[in-house]
C-alpha cells in the first residue's frame, strides 16, 4: 500500500477494477468507477505507484480513453510523477505517443519542462528511445532557457550521443550547430559516431550495381533544386543553373518512387553525407581545445576508425588535427600499426600516403618490440595486405609475401 493510498485506507487490491479498465480501454467500465470515487483517478494504482493516466498513455490505441481521463483532471494533476519521478509526458515521449503528448502539453506547457530522478526531460526519453517524430515535437516545446539548458552542456550532450545511437545524425547536426561545444564534451560525439561505421561509404557493403547507382544520385535531393535560388534571378547562367537543378530534383524523386532500390540506395547516400558533415563540424570544434585535450579525444576516435575501417574519420582527423598522426594506443601503436593487425588497407593506404611518415612507422616498434614488418609478417598468407608497392612499400610488400618472419 502506497503513503497516499494508505491515507486513504485503501490497498491496491481495491483499485484492480480501475486497473483493468485502464489497460483494457474500457472508459464506459472506468467512468462507472470514478463517478462512485471522483478521486479515484489520483490514485496510485499499480506496484510502480503508477496513477490510472499512465497505464492509458503507453497505447495510442487507448487514446480515446486518455482524452476522457484528461477532461476529468485539472492540469496540476497532469504533473503527477512515478516512483521514478517520471510524468505521463515521459511515459508518452517513450512510447511515441504523440497524440497523446500533445493532449497532455495542451492543457500544462510546463509538462516538457520536469525532470525526472535521472535529471532526464521527457525529450531525453523521446531521444534514448529512438522515437524520431516525437523528439522534434518536444523540442518545439520544451523552454530551451530552462536551467539546466536542455540543449547546452551535459543534457545537450546526451541528446546527442542517443541521436547518434539511433542514426539521426541531421538531427544531432543540428543541435551541434546551435551549440558547438557539444563536441568537446568527454565522451566526445565524435567518439560515437566512430563506431557507426556504416555510417560511411567506408562502411558499406554496396554491391556493383549499386555502386553504379550510388555515384549518381545525389546526397540532398532536397536542396538540389535550390542552391542557387539566391542568385541574380536576371543572370542567365543562374537561371539554366536553377533549372538544371530543378529537373535533376523532379528526375530523381520520380526515379524514386518508380524503382525503390534506387531511392534506398539513395537515402544510405544521404545518411553517409550527413555522418561526414556531423564528423566534419566535431573535428572543426575539438581542434580549438588545447592540444592535450583535443589529443585526447582524437585519440580514441582515431583508433576505433583505425581498427573498424572508417577512412573518412580518419581523414579528418588528420586534416584538422595533423599531430594525430603520431598518437598511440596503450601498446605504443600508432594508426599505421592497428591498420596492419587489423587488415585495414584503406588506412594503411591513407597514412602511407605521408611519406615523410611512412618509413618511420615502419621502423617503429610497439611495447612488445613489434614494427610494422613484425605486425605484418604475422598474418596468415590469406590476410596479407595488397600494399602499394613503392619504395620502401616495395620492400614492405616483400616481406608480406613471406608466410612468416625470418
Amino acid at each position: 500500500m502506497t503513503g497516499e493510498n494508505r491515507a486513504a485506507g485503501k490497498d491496491l487490491s481495491h483499485y484492480l477494477p480501475l486497473y483493468e479498465a485502464a489497460l483494457h480501454g474500457d472508459w464506459e467500465k472506468a467512468s462507472t468507477i470514478l463517478e462512485q470515487d471522483p478521486k479515484a483517478f489520483k490514485a496510485r494504482i499499480t506496484g510502480a505507484s503508477e496513477r490510472a493516466l499512465f497505464v492509458v498513455i503507453r497505447s495510442p490505441r487507448k487514446n480515446h480513453f486518455l482524452k476522457k481521463l484528461v477532461e476529468h483532471m485539472s492540469s496540476t494533476d497532469l504533473a503527477f510523477v512515478d516512483e521514478d519521478g517520471s510524468t505521463a509526458l515521459h511515459i508518452a515521449a517513450i512510447a511515441g505517443n504523440i497524440e497523446a503528448a500533445k493532449l497532455l502539453v495542451n492543457k500544462n506547457s510546463d509538462l516538457p519542462n520536469i525532470l525526472d530522478n535521472n535529471n532526464s526531460l521527457p525529450i531525453h526519453s523521446a531521444a534514448a528511445c529512438g522515437e524520431r517524430e516525437m523528439f522534434l515535437y518536444l523540442k518545439t516545446v520544451t523552454n530551451a532557457n530552462m536551467e539546466p539548458k536542455p540543449f547546452e552542456d551535459e543534457s545537450g550532450v546526451r541528446l546527442v550521443h542517443a541521436l547518434i545511437t539511433y542514426g539521426y545524425y541531421d538531427l544531432a547536426l543540428t543541435l551541434v550547430k546551435c551549440c558547438p561545444k557539444l563536441a568537446c564534451w568527454d565522451p566526445s560525439p565524435l567518439q560515437s559516431i566512430t563506431v557507426k561505421h556504416y555510417a560511411f561509404r567506408s562502411g558499406a557493403r554496396l554491391k556493383h550495381w549499386q555502386r553504379l547507382i550510388y555515384n549518381c544520385v545525389p546526397a540532398q535531393l532536397e536542396n538540389l533544386a535550390d542552391q542557387h535560388s539566391g542568385g541574380d534571378i536576371e543572370n542567365p547562367v543562374h537561371g539554366c543553373i536553377s533549372v538544371v537543378q530543378n529537373l535533376q530534383s523532379k528526375f530523381w524523386k520520380l526515379t524514386g518512387k518508380l524503382v525503390p532500390q534506387i531511392k534506398h540506395i539513395q537515402e544510405i547516400k544521404v545518411i553517409h553525407h550527413l555522418a561526414v558533415q556531423l564528423v566534419k563540424l566535431l573535428c572543426m570544434e575539438i581542434v580549438k581545445l588545447d592540444y592535450s585535450k583535443a589529443a585526447s579525444i582524437f585519440g580514441v576516435s582515431l583508433k576505433v576508425a583505425a581498427i573498424t575501417g572508417v577512412r573518412e574519420v580518419v581523414e579528418e582527423i588528420l586534416s584538422s588535427f595533423p599531430g594525430a598522426i603520431y598518437l598511440k594506443n596503450e601498446f605504443n601503436q600508432t594508426i599505421f600499426h592497428l591498420a596492419i593487425v587489423n587488415r585495414r588497407e584503406n588506412i594503411f593506404n591513407l597514412v602511407y600516403q605521408f611519406e615523410e611518415f611512412s618509413n618511420l612507422f615502419i621502423s617503429t616498434v610497439d611495447s612488445t618490440m613489434n614494427n610494422g614488418l613484425h605486425l605484418a609478417g604475422c598474418l596468415e598468407s590469406q590476410q596479407k595486405l595488397n600494399l602499394r608497392a613503392r619504395a620502401a612499400g616495395a620492400a614492405l610488400q616483400m616481406q608480406l609475401n613471406y608466410s612468416g618472419l625470418r
